[in-house]
């Protein structure tokens, strides 16, 4: 690292980090659980946002008596 208000790391260094790499089907099964926790998640987001929608009608509802 270099730098001494703002501390960098010297491109040589960023070079030599090691970064593992799974084998193929390991990736594949990252890849297949996080497609399904995408799945989950935007379930639950469009849960949410139709909860919002029927709290923001019972809001207006109720202001508009």
């Amino acid at each position: 690292m270099y730098g001494k208000e703002h501390p960098r790391i010297h491109p040589l260094d960023l070079l030599n980090i090691r970064i593992p790499l799974p084998d193929l089907d390991t990736q594949r099964k990252i890849v297949t659980d996080i497609q399904k926790q995408q799945k989950i998640n935007e379930k639950a987001k469009e849960r949410i946002a139709e909860y919002r929608r029927r709290i923001d009608d019972l809001i207006i509802q109720t202001i508009s008596y």
